[in-house]
């Protein structure tokens, strides 16, 4: 009887158990390695795209209005669907000084990274307005001088420039017309031409 016993605890495993096990532990090593090459193949990417121009001009004073911009990410081999993403400005516009000033965006996903640049120059192309002071009771009457009623002078920039325009140290050039009734000689011509101190 112990004999019997010995001889059955003694029969070899079975081949089939075994086939099993190993089929199972190639399975898990496939996957595994499907699984280290999905990772290690995949590439991450962000798409970051503009809205509005990527190079602005702002005239000075003017609000600016920021476009913004747009983002996905995706997965060449894994997560292969675009996801939105959010998108991180850095970077100011000052309206009210003069300048070029460069925002940067950027967004993320997973271990991507996508940046994009906008350049935003504030300029002064305005010109100034020039306003004539105007008095409808105003003459000038026969053999009397004539009296300037004067204009006003603004700039967004620079502000009020009728001083400027004025005072003889800045020497700013200025031209007026002149109505005349009757017959101008050509001496009182060529003075006119010379230039008239006012």
């Amino acid at each position: 009887m112990a004999k019997a016993f010995e001889k059955e605890y003694r029969k070899p495993f079975p081949v089939r158990w075994i086939i099993v096990i190993v089929g199972f532990l190639l399975v898990l090593l496939l996957a595994g390695l499907g699984i280290w090459y999905l990772h290690h193949t995949n590439e991450y990417r962000v798409e970051l795209t503009l809205l509005g121009d990527a190079e602005m001009t702002l005239e000075y004073g003017q609000d600016y209005q920021e476009p913004g911009a747009s983002a996905y990410g995706y997965g060449t081999l894994l997560k292969k669907e675009p996801s939105p993403r959010p998108v991180t400005i850095s970077g100011q516009v000052n309206p009210n000084k003069l300048g070029t000033y460069t925002l940067q965006y950027q967004a993320s996903f997973e271990d991507a990274q996508g940046t994009v640049q906008r350049t935003v120059q504030v300029v002064d192309r305005e010109a100034p307005v020039i306003t004539l002071k105007e008095d409808p009771e105003h003459f000038t009457f026969p053999g009397h001088p004539y009296q300037e009623e004067g204009f006003e002078a603004a700039d967004n920039y620079d502000g009020d420039l009728t001083d400027r325009m004025l005072h003889p140290s800045f020497q700013v050039d200025k031209t007026y017309l002149a109505r005349v009734t009757g017959s101008v000689s050509m001496e009182e011509v060529r003075t006119l031409r010379s230039g008239v101190l006012l």
